[in-house]
């Protein structure tokens, strides 16, 4: 796995594509639903990608119970995107894909990430994760 690199405020944090996705797994159980409502936000991806990613995590552990957020992961692990629209119109769709998401996450705020690595997360710092990740930046609230 390659490595992501985040620099901010001149401190460096590294980091594998793997926990590059359970940080943003995890700040889509802290913040996805509240973003969404908060922000006027809908998040889409194609329901054949959704059945896919679903039926992989069921053949792999069989016997252990898929949430939501496992199966959007997926997803973006097996090469599909996701996509947030803003239902007001304002902001232009923005899709996400794997690279896109470890590229972007890495440049997130080092206090944010520091809360994420730390265990010390909350909704808004799934919030600060899942806008870096989608749009690059912090474009809401």
């Amino acid at each position: 796995m390659e490595n992501t690199i985040s620099q901010n405020d001149g401190i460096t944090i590294q980091f594998n594509n793997k926990k590059a996705l359970e940080m943003f797994y995890n700040a889509l159980c802290n913040s996805l639903g509240y973003m969404c409502s908060s922000y006027d936000l809908r998040l889409w991806y194609s329901k054949t990608d959704y059945e896919n990613a679903k039926n992989e995590i069921q053949k792999a552990n069989p016997n252990t119970f898929i949430c939501y957020e496992d199966v959007l992961v997926k997803i973006i692990e097996l090469g599909g995107e996701l996509r947030l629209i803003d239902e007001e119109g304002g902001m232009p769709t923005e899709s996400l894909t794997y690279l896109k998401l470890v590229k972007n996450i890495a440049n997130t705020p080092i206090n944010h990430l520091l809360d994420m690595i730390n265990e010390n997360d909350d909704a808004t710092t799934g919030d600060v994760i899942i806008q870096q990740c989608f749009y690059g930046e912090v474009i809401f609230g």
